[in-house]
């Protein structure tokens, strides 16, 4: 018994120094060995066997499907175990290698995000720097834009002066125009009354008389007229100018307008233009937004898998650590139980029955560590099409470069236009001030040949109407003046004069 009571002491010192600090009985290896108590029925005595402690010492080792210690009642002789624990850790180290090979490819396809995520940002920086342009781009043909609407506007004030003032002229040779009439009406009237009168010897006034005589009212009649036809003439020449004038006015008018439709048109196709570059810019935005945000989800979801695989690591080499510490003991407590089962004492045995609940926990870690490599196959996969997805997506940037490059064509174009129509539109400025100022001349003009006859406003009037009058006459024959006494006609102002005064002259002799 006292053999026996330190066989126990033993066992207990065996079990207790095999208890690491901080960890609980299903971490722990040595605390699964249990000592029986002496009325345990597993507990038996007879004599020592003869070939050996080691061919009779039996223990509850689990048994599973003869890879792995799993709990089981069938007994273990120490090769089993032995075979069995060398089983485990070649899983082991199969579970080791496989978790170098995820690890491998998790950093490698890490490294991929990486460098897809790089050139990503600098597809992104691209396309902002390209919008930002393209945004100061728009400011400017709007600016521009305004300017050509501002020139308009001063274009469309010009002309309605120039209408105006076209209208003024208009209305000041219709009055002019009705004034002649009104003196040709006088003249013909004082020529008829003239042709239709006889002479009355002895009632014409003498020479020495201080009277004008009907010569020389005849002369200055015909001063008159002559001045009278050359303003009508002059008047004409204005009207035609004036007309002329307006005919430019109008196809100013029609530039003007035509001027506007395009401006109109190049207006449309600029909103057009900027509502699809506003709509293309939100739209690559929003795709670069998500793929921002994928590509941060993507890295957290690497992050994690690190993380899960250090863990993994972290319990496989705990793993190995509590199974060799396992194999150690095992074998300080065979050792102690064949000096037991050696020693010459009274041939008592006591059998041991140790549960290796610890293995059947490694086992089953193994297990649940191969279940989450499995797990992380699966994520891996899924991370590869989430890959291959971006790949196709990134695939995608050329064309839209290549609609950016579309718009900045169209956006030169724009600006050749607009560039032509600005030329276009000062030219017919130019043209527009011309005009202007033969109106202003025309305008000056007109009012001093007006007033170029003397006397007040009743002799103007009757010195046109007589001009009038003789320029009816003048319109048949250019120079035939007929004589007020004879009837007879002149061609030319001297010989009407010479003959006016010689009939004159005979007429007071006789």
């Amino acid at each position: 018994s006292k053999r026996k009571g330190t066989a126990m002491m033993a066992v207990s010192s065996l079990h207790e120094p095999s208890m690491p600090a901080g960890t609980e009985g299903s971490d722990d290896l040595m605390s699964d060995f249990v000592v029986l108590p002496a009325s345990d029925d597993s507990i038996g005595f007879g004599p020592v066997a003869a070939n050996g402690p080691l061919e009779h010492l039996k223990l509850s080792l689990p048994q599973d499907d003869g890879t792995s210690l799993s709990s089981c009642s069938d007994d273990l002789t120490h090769q089993e175990a032995e075979e069995r624990i060398a089983k485990v850790l070649q899983e082991n180290a199969i579970l080791k290698e496989k978790v170098a090979k995820s690890t491998a490819k998790i950093r490698q396809q890490f490294e991929a995000f990486t460098t897809w995520q790089k050139q990503l940002d600098k597809a992104q920086n691209a396309l902002k720097a390209e919008l930002a342009m393209a945004q100061l781009m728009l400011d400017e043909k709007t600016s521009a834009e305004a300017e050509l609407r501002k020139q308009v506007q001063e274009l469309a004030a010009e002309r309605q002066a120039l209408l105006e003032a076209n209208t003024a002229v208009a209305q000041e040779r219709d009055e002019a125009t009705k004034q002649a009439e009104a003196v040709q009406a006088v003249s013909v009237t004082s020529e008829e009354s003239v042709s239709f009168c006889d002479p009355v010897p002895g009632l014409l006034p003498s020479k020495d008389k201080a009277e004008m005589s009907l010569s020389q009212t005849m002369v200055k009649l015909h001063d008159e007229q002559s001045k009278t036809a050359q303003l009508t003439e002059k008047i004409e020449q204005l009207t035609e100018k004036l007309e002329a004038a307006s005919r430019e006015a109008e196809e100013s008018g029609a530039k003007v307008a035509a001027l506007k439709q395009k401006l109109h048109e190049a207006e449309s196709r600029n909103a057009a233009l900027t509502s699809q570059a506003t709509t293309k810019c939100a739209e690559l935005e929003t795709a670069l937004l998500e793929k921002e945000a994928l590509v941060r989800a993507l890295q957290g979801q690497c992050e994690s898998k690190v993380a899960e695989v250090d863990d993994l690591r972290r319990a496989l080499l705990t793993a190995e650590k509590n199974c060799d510490r396992a194999r150690r003991d095992y074998a300080e407590l065979l050792r102690t139980w064949q000096e037991f089962e050696n020693s010459n004492d009274a041939g008592e045995r006591t059998f041991v029955r140790v549960e290796r609940q610890s293995g059947v926990a490694a086992s089953r870690q193994a297990e649940k560590h191969m279940q989450e490599l499995a797990e992380r196959d699966t994520q891996i996969s899924t991370l590869k099409k989430d890959v291959e997805k971006l790949q196709k997506e990134l695939e995608l940037l050329p064309p839209l470069q290549a609609q950016v490059d579309v718009y900045r064509t169209d956006y030169e174009t724009e600006r050749n236009l607009r560039r032509q129509l600005e030329g276009t539109v000062q030219e017919q400025l130019s043209t527009i001030e011309r005009l202007n100022l033969r109106i202003t001349a025309l305008q000056g003009t007109a009012p001093v040949q007006g007033s170029s006859s003397s006397g007040g406003s009743r002799q103007r009037a009757s010195d046109s109407g007589s001009a009038s009058a003789q320029t009816n006459s003048i319109q048949g024959t250019e120079s035939l003046l007929p004589c007020p006494l004879c009837m007879q006609a002149c061609t030319s102002r001297s010989l009407y004069i010479a003959h006016v005064q010689s009939c004159a002259d005979g007429q007071e002799v006789g």
